[in-house]
């Protein structure tokens, strides 16, 4: 038992910083050696040669005996049972077309589901409680081989795009790597090139600057919260900034179900939705508060689960209370289409982006056991099954519900899948790695499956398919690739070699790892494992040796040699960004600096969210640019730094810069501790039709030579002169700051042209449009008083203009009754107890009390006597979002540094705005 134990620590620990890509087997390669792996994955079991490489490698798989506990070595739990039924609704008709609903979670992994539990016959599970979640899985058919990237924006990007994400261009979740190069075609530019409506409702994480966000790649209706801002968000719809009010994930809720209201007609147009809940990731930062290990539930979710006995660790009761929050909100969009005559015609479509997330306190024995049950080695980020494998459920007509296919798939595949399923011609497109899964979902027949029905209804394709894992440990975003002399990415070059490229020359095989019909192979370690049932735990016990592990081996490791080759040579994997001004009619440009494709090496050092450096003269960083609307640009730079210094910025071709016949200009940057925004002046440019032109920063002066100049250089901001977007059109500069109801954005598409806003169903009367040309409202009237209050308190929703009223505390206004009509509006599917629905309006009134409070005395002790109303509004809500000040002029693409994921360890990351 010791020896096992610690062989399975060396898996574990193999394993970690890997994440994963997915795959299909390139064209013209064998699969494995005859009789090596010639078994589809029923689920049924095999014998296997007990001789061993070693005496840990001996193959003995999983016990037959029921577990209604956590894995035992490598007998996983025994799950619950499902019944199967005949698919809800009838196929659909050939005439029309079907609706599509794709739910991506964020950090749920294949345990944090209350059926993936272990529990008792005719119990519940102890503590992760999803009953919604539970319900549409039981419903609709299940796939329990599905695989995703370790990490939350490659998932995201093979999700959109139905290729591999490294082909994409999203190598990692920051650093310049976390866009979808605009060369590729989105499922949302698909679905509107033949003629769906399309929607996006929550997070994004594919973009963070013009020309990539969700409402120009083909999204027409998009909602965009601020990062990891669980109350009172300030999003942004179609690109125009909207105050929202209460809690995030029930706003989004609210705004989905009035757009499904407006497409229930018979008559309306197809749509295709992608819904990217934040839940249940972790809570946004604070400056100068480093790691937050946080996931913010509301209070009664978290004061239930932190009473539990026996009590739990904190960072489990978060999660769990998070987890059945976000249960409950998906369960009012399950129960809507249930009950709506979209249920006919409309397939809904669950899954999540990555493995858990585990905190520190998580990740070990017993506390990692329960996290996760099923004992899957690794977590978040490895391409060990606890990274990369999760779950996926589909609801819809045809499906048939209580089946758990466990063919081997793909998030990749679910772009071709929707494809299939609507009948669409393929527009043309980069090749899609995924496969259909349409014949999984569609048996055609009326005979009830099988409720385990193993891979059974795979196709040869998809039963001779490789999944395949990448990971992003071994590429590291402060790497500089060579470009060739089109200014792309040279390929090959030795940075990039298989065997002594990526981080620290150590190569590429030890971040692959490769499944095939029941086998998995991890290249750190060259180990084959072969999965039984829903075994799916890389353990001694289930590691193949001798002949057929070595075959097998032999043969992954050649495989993922051959991929690797076939990333590299995709022409938009590891390539940073192309920046964009002036384009589809917006007038912001933020060059994010970690998006630079060319630096000096080893002086100019690439951050999660910046660069830092520049201690020689001649030092630089150059950025790929397109110029769509030519025009007089003022250009403005967002840092901190230790030194005073000069830099030249230039715009336009590579050879121009270099010979100095660029436009250029030239300013002093004063050293700064905290961020600073400097404007270094004003830059006319032509517009470049198309065609890839560079703006190069490059220090040619410095207080102190040798000296880094920058602890953060933040954002490069360009705008065009005569931006109508400005921050006075937002601010109402009376009493109040309700406002008008907001107006809709044209069908953007890339190249669209802009035009007159309608007003969507989705926005209420108590959001406000920040956008220049809104109507100034009428102060609101007060709410009348519930009988027998006469508490002085303000009203977390609705009071005079803290901004502008900074006594307002001392102010009468009553929430009794607005809060309980809130509670029931916006949380009818809660079963909480009385006392925790107190504790949550307590909580909601207290938090936004406080942000408002604070707010309030910081614009009060900083001159507001000599301030404008808009100056004292601006210095106001830019400290709650943590936005760099210094941008207000324009109120469009306002940046802060923390919108950025994975810089909770780097202090240069975290400045004080």
């Amino acid at each position: 038992m010791a020896s096992r134990r610690g062989a399975s620590e060396d898996v574990e620990n193999s394993g970690r910083g890997r994440p994963a890509a997915t795959g299909t087997r390139p064209a013209g390669h064998s699969r494995p050696a005859a009789g090596s792996a010639n078994r589809a994955s029923t689920g049924s079991s095999t014998s296997s040669s007990s001789s061993s490489r070693s005496s840990k490698g001996t193959y003995l798989g999983p016990s037959s005996e029921p577990n209604y506990g956590p894995a035992k070595q490598c007998t996983p739990p025994t799950l619950v049972s499902k019944a199967v039924t005949a698919a809800a609704f009838k196929p659909l008709a050939s005439t029309r077309k079907p609706n599509f609903i794709i739910i991506l979670t964020d950090d749920q992994g294949f345990d944090d589901i209350g059926l993936h539990q272990p529990r008792k016959p005719g119990s519940r599970p102890t503590w992760v409680n999803t009953p919604n979640l539970d319900k549409f899985i039981m419903q609709g058919t299940e796939f329990d081989n599905f695989y995703v990237a370790p990490m939350c924006s490659q998932s995201r990007a093979a999700l959109l795009t139905g290729r591999d994400f490294a082909r994409t261009g999203t190598m990692l979740i920051n650093g310049g790597y976390d866009y979808i190069n605009r060369g590729e075609t989105t499922s949302a530019e698909f679905f509107a090139d033949n003629g769906y409506d399309t929607a996006h409702f929550g997070k994004w994480h594919n973009g963070r600057t013009l020309g990539y966000e969700p409402w120009l790649v083909g999204f027409q209706d998009s909602w965009l919260p601020s990062s990891h801002v669980h109350l009172d968000n300030l999003m942004r719809h179609n690109g125009n900034y909207i105050q929202t009010k209460g809690l995030m994930e029930q706003d989004l809720m609210d705004k989905i179900i009035g757009y499904l209201k407006q497409h229930e007609a018979e008559d309306a147009k197809p749509f295709y939705m992608y819904y990217a809940p934040h839940a249940i990731h972790q809570g946004f930062m604070r400056p100068g508060q480093g790691p937050r290990w946080q996931r913010p539930a509301p209070e009664p979710y978290k004061s239930k689960y932190k009473n539990m006995s026996p009590k739990l660790p904190g960072d489990t009761a978060e999660v769990w209370a998070m987890l059945e929050y976000m249960d409950d909100v998906l369960g009012r969009l399950f129960d809507f289409v249930a009950n709506s005559p979209l249920a006919e015609n409309t397939y809904v479509m669950i899954m999540s982006d990555n493995g858990a997330e585990l905190f520190p306190t998580e990740r070990k024995g017993k506390d990692k056991l329960r996290r996760m049950p099923s004992g899957m080695m690794g977590y978040k980020k490895d391409v060990l099954e606890g990274g990369v494998r999760n779950y996926m459920a589909v609801k819809g007509p045809g499906v048939p519900g209580g089946v758990t296919d466990s063919s081997l798939t793909s998030i990749t595949d679910v772009l071709p899948t929707m494809a299939d399923l609507a009948g669409l011609s393929a527009a043309p497109h980069p090749q899609w790695d995924g496969l259909s899964m349409k014949n999984l979902l569609l048996p055609g027949t009326s005979k009830p499956a099988a409720s385990l029905r193993g891979a059974a209804l795979a196709d040869k394709q998809q039963q001779d398919r490789f999944v395949f894992s990448f990971g992003p440990q071994c590429w590291s975003p402060d790497m500089v690739p060579a470009l060739g002399p089109d200014r792309q990415v040279l390929k090959p070059q030795p940075l990039l070699d298989y065997d002594t490229g990526g981080v620290d020359g150590r190569g590429f095989a030890r971040c692959v790892g490769i499944r095939y019909k029941d086998y998995k192979w991890i290249g750190d370690t060259g180990k084959v494992y072969k999965f039984e049932g829903t075994s799916h735990i890389e353990q001694p016990c289930n590691e193949v040796s001798g002949p057929e592990g070595d075959a097998v081996a032999g043969q992954m490791s050649k495989l993922a040699r051959e991929y690797f080759k076939s990333l590299v040579a995709d022409a938009h994997s590891f390539e940073k960004p192309t920046f964009y001004l002036g384009l589809d009619g917006w007038s912001v440009t933020n060059i994010l600096p970690d998006g630079a494709h060319a630096r000096t090496p080893g002086r100019v050092e690439l951050l999660p969210n910046g660069l830092s450096g520049f201690s020689k003269v001649g030092d630089s960083a150059c950025f790929a640019l397109e110029v769509a609307k030519g025009g007089r640009y003022l250009v403005q730079v967002m840092y901190t730094s230790q030194v005073q210094a000069s830099f030249r910025l230039s715009v336009g071709p590579y050879s121009k810069i270099q010979d100095g016949d660029a436009p250029a200009v030239t300013a002093r940057l004063p050293a700064s501790r905290n961020m600073r925004t400097a404007e270094m002046g004003y830059l006319e440019l032509p517009a470049t039709a198309g065609k890839q032109n560079e703006v190069c920063l490059v220090l040619v002066a410095s207080s102190a030579p040798g000296v880094p100049v920058f602890n953060n250089l933040s954002n490069l901001r360009f705008t065009l002169s005569g931006g109508k977007r400005s921050w006075e059109g937002w601010v109402d500069k009376g009493v109040s700051m309700e406002s008008s109801r907001v107006g809709d954005s044209p069908n953007n598409k890339r190249g669209g042209s802009s035009g007159k806003p309608a007003a969507p169903a989705g926005t209420t009367s108590a959001e406000r449009r920040p956008v220049a040309g809104s109507s100034k409202p009428a102060p609101a009237a007060p709410k009348p008083a519930a009988a027998g209050s006469s508490t002085k308190r303000a009203t977390s929703l609705q009071m005079s203009n803290p901004i502008y009223a900074v006594d307002y505390l001392a102010q009468d206004s009553v929430i009794d009754t607005w809060e309980e009509a809130q509670y029931k509006e916006l949380h009818s599917h809660l079963r909480a107890t009385p006392a925790m629905k107190q504790a949550e309006r307590d909580a909601l009134q207290y938090a936004a009390l406080r942000a408002r409070y604070s707010s309030a005395k910081e614009s009060a002790s900083v001159a507001a006597a000599n301030m404008t109303a808009a100056e004292r509004a601006w210095q106001s809500v830019r400290k709650q979002y943590l936005w760099a000040d210094g941008q207000q002029g324009v109120m469009e693409s306002l940046f802060s540094p923390y919108e950025s994921e994975g810089i909770y360890t780097c202090a240069a990351c975290q400045p004080d705005v």
